[in-house]
Formats: structure tokens, C-alpha cells, sequence
């Protein structure tokens, strides 16, 4: 009959510890509700409309322009060296041969979009990445421009649009998670460490780039193809 007595718990007693447990369910509540929505902006930061991404697509275009105007001043003799290896149909014969140099130019542009996310000056690597591509576009559209005119820059972009368009494309969907990442790394810098985010960064970062690996080489197969074909029947 005592332990019986002990074991019971009075009235006065279980009903504040009721009203406690009650009091943190809304809040439990909330905050799931909170982590639910916050989610979606998560995804959204990592996807195409991700201002990072805009931001890099902003740098390439303001390369490309940068590129162009010094490929039309003649400041640089890159943009005509460019143009006539472009511009050579011998480049174009075999689709093997073709197929290795896009796939390659690939391989690395995207190897370095991902190892810009292993540092904590990435962003800035990666600003400057898409800069000078752009720039290096635009030289070589310029050069192509006074080789072939109008006629010979509709043949370039002909042979060399759809790859080099779908690599960009892939190159800053990639370029978003090693941004993401090489900011996690930063403020690791503070003292705080690596936590379970950079370590999640790393496996999407991954994931991604062998991903991008697998459909550039589709998309490099395409437009080696379509090179191959427009070079034969154009130049």
C-alpha cells in the first residue's frame, strides 16, 4: 500500500506538467512548420534564378562584350589565331578527333568550375572564370568577324554553338553549389569548423560534377556531330 501510494502521482502535480506538454507542441509545430518553408528558398538558391548564377552569367556577357571590343580594336592577336583554327575544315573531318577536343575543353572547364568550391576564395576564382571565358569568346567571335564577315560568323556559331551553349549551361549550374560551398568554407575560417553543411555541400557538389561529366560528353557527341556536318557542307 506505500509503494502504491508513492508510485501515484498527485492531481496538483500532473496537471502543470500536462499543461507544459501542451505548450510545447505549438511550438514544435512551429518550428517544422518554419523548416518547411524554409526549404524552398534553399532549392531556389541552387537553382537557375539563384542570383549567384546570375551573377556569373552577368560577368560572362560582360566578358564577351569586353572581348569583342578588344577583338575589334586589335588589341589582342588571341581573337585571329582563334579564328583560323576555327575556321580550318581539316579541324572537322574525323568526328573522333572532333568529339576528344570538345570533350576535353569539357572536362577540364568543369574539373575547375569544382575545385573552385574546395576553396574559401572560390567565388571569386569562379567570377573571374566566367570573366575571362566570355572574354575569350568574344575575341574569337571578333577575329571570325574580320576573317569571314557576316558569313563566316554564322558558319562559326553554326559549328560551335549548341556545344559550347549547353557547356555554359552546365558550367553554372555547377558553379552555384561550388559557390555554396567555398562560402561555407569561408566562415568555417572563423573558428567554428567543418560541419555537417560542407560536408553536405561536398556530396552535391560531387554529384553534380559527375553528372555534368555524363551530359557534356552527350552534348559534346552532338555537337561534334552537327560540327562535323555544318564544316563539310559550309567551309
Amino acid at each position: 500500500m506505500r509503494a502504491a501510494k508513492t508510485a501515484a502521482t498527485p492531481l496538483w502535480r500532473a496537471a502543470p506538467a500536462a499543461k507544459a506538454a501542451e505548450s510545447t507542441r505549438p511550438q514544435a509545430q512551429g518550428g517544422a512548420a518554419c523548416q518547411a518553408r524554409r526549404r524552398p528558398r534553399r532549392r531556389d538558391e541552387a537553382g537557375w534564378l539563384s542570383p549567384w548564377c546570375l551573377g556569373y552569367l552577368a560577368l560572362f556577357v560582360a566578358g564577351h562584350l569586353g572581348g569583342v571590343l578588344a577583338g575589334r580594336l586589335g588589341v589582342s592577336e588571341l581573337g585571329k589565331d582563334l579564328a583560323a583554327y576555327y575556321m580550318d575544315s581539316t579541324h572537322y573531318t574525323a568526328f573522333s578527333a572532333v568529339f576528344l577536343g570538345l570533350y576535353s575543353g569539357a572536362f577540364l572547364q568543369l574539373s575547375a568550375v569544382a575545385l573552385c568550391g574546395f576553396s574559401a576564395l572560390g567565388g571569386g576564382f569562379l567570377a573571374a572564370f566566367f570573366a575571362l571565358k566570355g572574354a575569350v569568346f568574344g575575341l574569337c567571335a571578333a577575329g571570325v568577324f574580320a576573317q569571314g564577315g557576316a558569313r563566316g560568323l554564322v558558319v562559326y556559331w553554326l559549328m560551335t554553338c549548341l556545344p559550347e551553349l549547353c557547356l555554359l549551361l552546365l558550367t553554372l549550374w555547377l558553379a552555384v553549389c561550388a559557390q555554396r560551398l567555398a562560402a561555407a568554407l569561408l566562415r568555417s575560417l572563423g573558428g567554428a569548423g567543418l560541419h555537417a553543411r560542407p560536408m553536405n555541400g561536398t556530396k552535391t557538389l560531387l554529384f553534380r560534377y559527375f553528372t555534368a561529366l555524363v551530359l557534356g560528353a552527350a552534348v559534346c557527341a552532338a555537337g561534334g556531330g552537327s560540327a562535323v556536318f555544318f564544316a563539310g557542307v559550309l567551309l
